[in-house]
């Protein structure tokens, strides 16, 4: 990771906006951020691990404690930080919570602006634009940017930024912490994984073991049976009793089919004479509907013979018909024909009406009337547009006189300013030296502030420290009562393995023969044993159980002292913190409002000076004002008379124009509906004569037609009468030659087709349905030959016994066959479970080995895991590193070694860091370090691990570091020797930022970054020479 750009706003003591460009200083630079105490060197490294992490490089301030004192309140707080990372670039942008003046004018002093951070993935153009929005927020950009950078702000600290004082920190960490560094640096976390994955692959085999033996006793249970053996002796005597259950069964059977069949014989006689009965019954209530299918016959002849009088009847009702309607048509010709001739004669008198002189004289006089009424619509529009014109003109007249005022009521309103000004700057100068006065105290109560919170932090860690504690001393006596317990177990165990070898070998002993454990030939008193022998496997469970119980017992010792040392080290940092405090007996709540006060005091002495000056250029100004002023007032005065002139003119045109039209029609309105009214009157009239005209026409051709339609009417009528009476005598010939005496005999015999055709359907089905039932008489009286009726009542009763009986075999034989089944499945089920569990203990055999291993649980090795193993090595490669840098540094007297054990039972075993002094030939621990030492030693371990981490390219690109002081404790040759150290990283292609006050490090460094501070804030500017 390498800073490119980096841009502060109202961040630290820059008030205002200060950017810094390394790529300026060339691709790999080695260079120095000069500038005196609290000008803001310090302020950088704090911007770039803000805009990263929203924290700063010392951790000691939070973002929102880094708004300068100097900005305005309009002024944001931001960093802007352009970085790379391999061939990726990003823009990072973060904001703190602070207090700024609102963007709108709301009434309120200050609001508070809430804590913002975007990230982008850039382009080549670098324009945030053209690039990709990774994420926005503070709680979605943090993750982010861990990611990316692969450390937590903790971690970038510790590895890419040496902040000032804290270099012990680097050299002397916690070993779980610098694991935690170095598992993440170098991408470790495959082992941690291949461990958990052999413990959990381990576990599950056990748990499968366990679970095989726990199906093997559900199926046992399930079976009622304590052992296999019995299982087997279970279902042999099952298989016996299901064979004898089905020959009780096949008997009952046979006795049950046997009445069956008897039962069928009984029932199938009672049904052929209970056939017969209902075949004898059925064909006589058949055939005594025979009379009325007799005289429904000769219905349908005597309908069949009237039929052909009856057509002839139709056709004398048609006729008849026919010659009425023509009759009808004749009357209604003869009457249309009148009509028609009345309203030729009416059309006639309705034309002479309308063309006398009188009506041609009303046409005439309309039409004059609608040409003088459309040239006043021609008129009008003119006339409109000049009273808009007035309207107009009269509004510019209102509004350059409004204006002229309101230009004379700001002159007045500027005058009272300029004295209201004038009275408040001295109020203004008055307050700033009262609240200069005050602010003299802040330093001091800073100071207090800082001592309380790291009193009331170390208070409540203490606190959680006791509880911890507590909580380990009562695990700790859990602990003893347990490996007490499995201590006596094993013990015990191997007594009866003993005991039982020693039985083993008393029985293979014989007279006049060696013992080969005493020697002794005689034999008075061998070795008994009783019960069950405990085998290896019992021996190194019991074993591996008191091992674990070590093993807690260890760690819950190491817990409880570690929390008493802990709980020591608070209560001596709290003490020296209060000789600090001297006498102050304050709180931290009256530190923190007390600098609340003040802090606000300062903002209030920036705003007052802010309006101080904003008043001393208004004064300054207001001669400029009141000219401008002035001639805003002579150019709204000659608006004013310009368009009074205007006025006076249109007004002159409007009224030539009112008088060119007549008072009536000056309405628009009024004229429209004058014209409409006159245009309408005169179309009705037009349309009226042309209409009488058209209609005269129309009369006289309809009374023709008529004339012409009632005279070929009167014809058609006279032919239809003569037919009438033709057919009429046809009727009366036919009915006089037939057997009916009359048309009303003929009439009332009359059928139609479908009540024929039903009729005759219904002596047809009659006929069949007779045969049919003759026929099924004549069967059921051959198959009840020779047949009486029995009673089946007790062959049922006996049915029934029978039935219960094969019932109860059947549910027996059930009942075994069954239990059968169910026991064989229990044993088909256990022998699964055997190849399986045999199955699993030659697995475990394997991966429980590699667990043991990849843990550190090997009994007489090194309780090492593989994981911390593999980091042991990664350290010793850094160490070697920066051994090579630390021997240059301190010609040849430190180097850095691993510890391979955790001295103090509390760190992770072999993490830990020695020095090696040649001095004393001896290693001890890296914080018996002087401070100088100290900075050599964390410079030489930080550049170790810039070298290995690009070296073997597999984790984090470290392309940067930032050391902030330090050199001051160096004496004049180990600060040469840390510079070639730093020179040489350089050209390994490193940019290396140093903050420093040493003026050999000024002389020896080209590139630099000036901070200069100031009475507005600081600035900075780049320097390469």
């Amino acid at each position: 990771m390498r800073p490119e750009w980096l841009s502060l706003s109202g961040f630290g003591p820059f008030g205002g906006t200060v950017t810094i460009d390394f790529t300026e200083f060339g691709e790999s630079p080695l260079f120095l951020i000069n500038g005196s105490t609290g000008a803001g060197k310090t302020s950088i490294l704090d911007a770039i691990c803000f805009a990263l992490y929203g924290d700063t490089t010392g951790g000691e301030r939070s973002g929102a404690e880094m708004r300068s004192q100097f900005a305005k309140d309009t002024s944001p707080t931001e960093v802007s930080l352009r970085f790379s990372l391999g061939t990726e670039r990003y823009l990072v942008t973060r904001n703190p919570r602070y207090m700024r003046a609102p963007k709108k004018a709301t009434g309120a002093d200050l609001t508070t602006q809430q804590p913002g951070a975007t990230l982008y993935r850039l382009g080549h153009t670098l324009d945030p634009d053209d690039g990709d929005l990774i994420a926005t927020g503070v709680a979605k950009v943090l993750p982010e940017i861990e990611a990316i950078t692969g450390m937590s702000a903790d971690q970038f600290r510790q590895v890419l930024v040496l902040p000032q004082g804290q270099y012990r920190d680097v050299l002397t960490a916690p070993s779980a912490d610098r694991e935690e560094v170095l598992e993440r640096l170098f991408g470790t976390t495959i082992y941690v994984r291949l461990e958990e994955a052999l413990r959990k692959h381990a576990g599950d085999i056990g748990r499968s073991i366990e679970g095989a033996n726990e199906k093997i006793r559900h199926e046992l249970s399930q079976a009622n049976a304590s052992t296999e053996e019995e299982l087997n002796e279970l279902i042999q005597r099952s298989i016996e009793d299901e064979a004898k259950s089905d020959n009780e069964l096949l008997k009952a059977t046979a006795a049950l089919e046997s009445l069956q069949q008897k039962i069928g014989n009984v029932e199938a006689n009672n049904k052929a004479l209970q056939d017969l009965d209902k075949a004898a019954k059925a064909l006589m209530e058949h055939q005594s509907n025979s009379e009325s299918m007799e005289q429904d016959r000769k219905r349908i002849k005597r309908a069949q013979r009237a039929q052909p009088i009856l057509a002839l009847s139709a056709q004398v009702v048609s006729a008849e018909t026919r010659s009425n309607s023509a009759d009808e048509h004749v009357n209604s010709c003869g009457q249309r024909a009148q009509d028609t001739k009345e309203a030729a004669e009416k059309a006639e008198a309705a034309l002479l009406s309308l063309s006398t002189p009188e009506a041609q004289d009303v046409l005439q006089k309309l039409r004059d009337r609608l040409k003088e009424l459309s040239r006043y619509r021609g008129e009008m529009p003119t006339y409109l547009g000049l009273i808009d014109l007035v309207e107009g003109e009269t509004a510019l007249c209102k509004s350059a006189s409004d204006a002229l005022d309101a230009v004379l009521v700001e002159i007045n309103e500027h005058q009272k300013e300029i004295s209201e000004a004038s009275v408040q700057l001295q109020l203004h100068r008055r307050r700033i030296g009262e609240v200069v006065s005050e602010l003299t105290a802040k330093t001091v109560f800073e100071s207090r502030r800082d001592l309380l919170k790291k009193i009331d932090a170390r208070s409540k860690l203490a606190v959680q420290e006791e509880e911890e504690r507590t909580t380990h001393v009562t695990l700790l006596s859990k602990c003893l009562q347990k490996e007490t317990e499995a201590r006596e177990l094993s013990t015990v165990v191997q007594m009866q393995w003993h005991s039982a070898q020693a039985f083993l070998l008393s029985k293979e002993l014989e007279p006049d023969r060696r013992c080969p454990v005493c020697g002794s030939q005689e034999h008075p008193h061998p070795a008994t044993y009783e019960g069950t022998a405990p085998s290896q496997v019992d021996i190194d469970a019991a074993q591996q159980a008191h091992d674990v119980s070590r093993e807690a017992v260890f760690d819950a010792r190491q817990k409880k002292e570690a929390s008493e040392s802990t709980i020591a080290r608070l209560q001596q940092e709290m003490s020296e913190f209060r000789n600090e405090l001297g006498d102050y007996d304050g709180s931290l709540l009256d530190v923190d409002e007390e600098i609340i006060r003040l802090k606000q005091l300062e903002e209030e002495k920036a705003s007052i000076e802010e309006a101080v000056r904003e008043l001393d250029e208004a004064i300054s100004n207001a001669d400029e004002k009141s000219l401008r002023l002035k001639a805003s007032e002579d150019t709204a005065r000659k608006k004013l008379d310009d368009a009074r002139q205007t006025l006076a003119r249109a007004e002159t045109r409007l009224e030539d124009a009112r008088k060119a039209l007549p008072a009536e029609y000056r309405d628009q309105a009024n004229l429209d509906s004058t014209y409409a009214e006159v245009s309408t009157n005169l179309e009705a009239r037009e349309r009226e004569l042309v209409a009488a005209q058209e209609a005269m026409i129309t009369t006289t051709d309809k009374s023709s037609s008529a004339t012409a339609v009632l005279e070929t009417a009167v014809k058609a009528a006279c032919d239809l009468k003569e037919e009438l009476r033709v057919v009429k005598e046809g009727l009366d010939e036919a009915v006089a030659e037939s057997d009916f005496a009359s048309i009303e005999d003929v009439l009332k015999a009359a059928l139609s087709q479908d009540d024929i055709d039903a009729l005759q359907q219904a002596l047809d089905e009659y006929g069949t349905t007779l045969g049919v039932l003759t026929g099924r008489l004549k069967a059921a009286e051959t198959a009840a030959l020779g047949l009486v009726v029995e009673n089946i009542d007790p062959l049922l009763v006996e049915l029934q016994n029978a039935e219960s009986v094969r019932q109860e075999a059947l549910g027996v034989r059930n009942t075994a066959h069954d239990r059968t089944v169910l026991l064989n499945s229990c044993r088909v089920a256990i022998n699964q479970e055997r190849q399986a569990q045999e199955s699993a203990y030659a697995l475990y055999e394997v991966v429980g080995t590699l667990a043991d291993v990849g843990s550190g649980r090997v009994e007489g090795t090194q309780k090492l895991s593989f994981h911390r193993f593999v980091l042991g090595t990664i350290l010793d490669d850094v160490l070697t590193q920066a051994s090579m840098r630390l021997r240059s540094m301190t010609s040849g007297r430190f180097e850095l070694r691993r510890r391979n054990s955790a001295s103090d039972k509390r760190s992770v075993a072999g993490l830990d860091i020695d020095v090696f002094d040649e001095y004393t030939g001896s290693a001890r621990p890296a914080t018996s370090l002087s401070g100088g030492e100290s900075f050599m030693a964390a410079l030489s371990l930080a550049l170790g691990l810039s070298d290995l981490v690009q070296a073997q390219s597999g984790g984090i690109h470290m392309d940067a570091l930032f050391v902030d002081e330090g050199f001051g404790s160096l004496d004049p040759e180990s600060l040469e020797q840390a510079i070639e150290a730093l020179i040489r990283l350089r050209d390994s292609g490193k940019m290396i930022g140093v903050i420093s006050h040493v003026e050999e490090l000024k002389a020896r460094m080209d590139k630099r970054i000036d901070v200069t501070s100031g009475p507005n804030g600081s600035s900075l500017s780049l320097v390469s020479l």
